[in-house]
């Protein structure tokens, strides 16, 4: 039986190449049965491939570390065994390739051999009629957190089903949420740029849709996060596009080729900042719960025992968007924006200054979220990146989203005492 996925690649100009063997099942185990648990049907065997695909891309992302210092890009050749392997036609690959060198700045190949027989699958049977409307890529976050609890307020409770891949996420109490087992073992030292984890999980929520024929995919990511990594690059590093339209539209051609049916991914707050967001959420009083989620980008062991860091993308912008709908933010970050100077303090009181990495993601995040609030002052950035936007008048769109983020932003800045470190960075004399 073929069941080993091969990994050939080489990261900079002076490195050899690298060849890895990872065995289906014991190095990488995907498994995506509790969708066909949920929705009482065998699991299609294209389904099972593409979530092989999958933890097989995020294995080579994780194991081939990049060497920043001669260039960002790597190349990777992944060998990997399938059970419908006609549907991985020349043009299907093709726009799995385009759309992972978009998401992460590598250049990615693929060849595709037939795995062994397939197991004995078991049928489930039918109990209700009742299936949902929508799938939401739930994370545990604000984005996805608010954008399901607009779906149901708007179609419903039963409206939607939240999924999530792995095991670290949590779901609301009382909310249906399906979570789906994933591991590979990569080893150390690993890649911690990863930028193969959102492929990861829209292709898990993809299975789901599929299976349960639903309308749509619905990412709740707000326009900031989806486009502003891209406004606001360092050096030579990739831009960051979890969401980023380009990446959803090249990923949804690549899955509706390999599933034969339209799969369909829904962007509704692209254009929203996560303040207006917010907002709504508090308009429709549909808050509740809203405190319990995670923004924050870093790891557990990194928030000194607190909820979230302060200082990461995802804090700094969390805490903009807090104060933009008008909300009392709870203070359990280990940055607190109004310090004169740069120490956190762990959830028992103890303060240190931060490390040199650290000013660097604080100097980095405040940077990110500057550049994206004065991006119509820099006109050439904005017509390089509205090329890579499949949306009409997407210019526009752009210009306004930016607006607004200023306003919030800048009102934000004002709101901290002048002697406040970001203050300090920001504020005109």
């Amino acid at each position: 039986m073929n069941d080993e996925v091969t990994i050939v690649g080489r990261s900079g100009f002076l490195t050899g190449e690298r060849v890895i063997s990872a065995r289906l099942g014991e190095h990488i185990r995907a498994n995506p049965e509790p969708i066909a648990q949920h929705s009482l049907t065998a699991l299609a065997s294209i389904s099972e491939d593409v979530a092989v695909v999958a933890e097989t891309v995020a294995l080579a992302d994780r194991i081939l570390t990049r060497r920043r210092s001669e260039c960002w890009m790597r190349h990777l050749h992944l060998t990997i065994p399938v059970w419908e392997v006609a549907a991985f036609t020349s043009a299907a690959t093709a726009s799995l390739e385009d759309t992972l060198a978009f998401l992460t700045g590598d250049n990615w190949t693929f060849e595709f051999s037939q795995r062994g027989s397939r197991p004995m699958r078991q049928d489930y049977l039918p109990l209700t009629d009742t299936k949902p409307r929508y799938i939401v890529p739930y994370s545990g976050g604000l984005d996805s957190f608010a954008q399901a609890r607009l779906l149901e307020g708007i179609h419903g409770f039963d409206s939607l089903l939240r999924v999530n891949a792995g095991t670290l996420q949590s779901g609301v109490a009382g909310a249906p949420l399906l979570s789906i087992p994933r591991r590979f073992h990569a080893g150390h030292p690993r890649e911690l740029t990863y930028r193969t984890r959102p492929f990861v999980y829209f292709s898990i929520a993809a299975i789901a849709a599929a299976t349960l024929e639903v309308e749509a995919i619905v990412v709740g990511e707000n326009g900031q996060g989806a486009l502003g990594p891209s406004f606001a690059r360092f050096g030579n590093e990739w831009p960051f596009r979890s969401t980023h339209p380009g990446f959803i539209h090249r990923l949804q051609g690549f899955l509706t080729q390999l599933f034969q049916k339209n799969v369909r991914f829904d962007q509704p707050q692209l254009w929203r900042t996560k303040g207006e967001v917010l907002g709504e959420l508090k308009d429709r009083n549909l808050l509740d719960g809203w405190e319990g989620t995670t923004s924050c980008s870093a790891r557990p062991l990194q928030r000194h025992g607190n909820h979230g860091c302060g200082i990461c993308g995802g804090c700094i912008l969390r805490q903009t968007a807090v104060h933009a709908a008008g909300l009392v933010p709870a203070n359990r970050t280990s940055f607190n924006l109004s310090s004169e100077s740069l120490t956190l303090r762990s959830s028992t009181g103890h303060e240190t200054s931060m490390t040199a990495n650290e000013r660097d993601i604080i100097s980095h995040s405040c940077l990110s979220m500057d550049r994206f609030a004065t991006l119509p002052l820099r006109c050439s950035v904005l017509a390089r990146e509205v090329t890579d936007l499949p949306v009409a008048g997407a210019a526009g769109l752009v210009s306004r989203l930016s607006g607004k983020h200023s306003q919030e932003w800048n009102s934000m800045i004002a709101s901290l005492p002048r002697d406040a470190w970001i203050s300090r960075q920001f504020l005109s004399e």
